[in-house]
């Protein structure tokens, strides 16, 4: 039987950001900066396919946050790796929602990465 590696909360996700980056500045003098990535992913055959875009909160904490100030752009492509926080909370309508926030690690921009329309 083959050795597995302790358990790792890490995600690593290639996508585009939808939003402008914002950054806010907290209790002792702690920062946090936030932007969304849409991830898309495409079914189907050429000429016929869907295509189904997941939502995701990247978050960076503290030194990490004058990193993103420098590199985020609204609709640039990024490479991510960070750790997974699902948060579930309850709408105005009542409805139960769940976000997906990533604490980022790593982070790099994507240069040849095609613009989808």
């Amino acid at each position: 039987m083959k050795k597995m590696e302790a358990p790792k909360n890490s995600l690593r996700i290639m996508g585009r950001t939808g939003s402008a980056l914002q950054v806010i500045q907290l209790a002792n003098n702690r920062k946090l900066a936030k932007v969304s990535l849409a991830v898309n992913e495409y079914f189907g055959t050429a000429g016929n396919q869907t295509k189904h875009t997941d939502w995701f909160n990247l978050l960076f904490w503290n030194d990490h946050v004058a990193l993103a100030e420098q590199l985020i752009k609204k609709g640039a492509a990024y490479q991510v790796e960070g750790r997974v926080r699902v948060n579930t909370y309850e709408g105005k309508d009542g409805v139960k929602h769940a976000s997906i926030d990533v604490i980022v690690n790593e982070i790099e921009e994507v240069k040849h990465a095609p613009k989808e329309e």
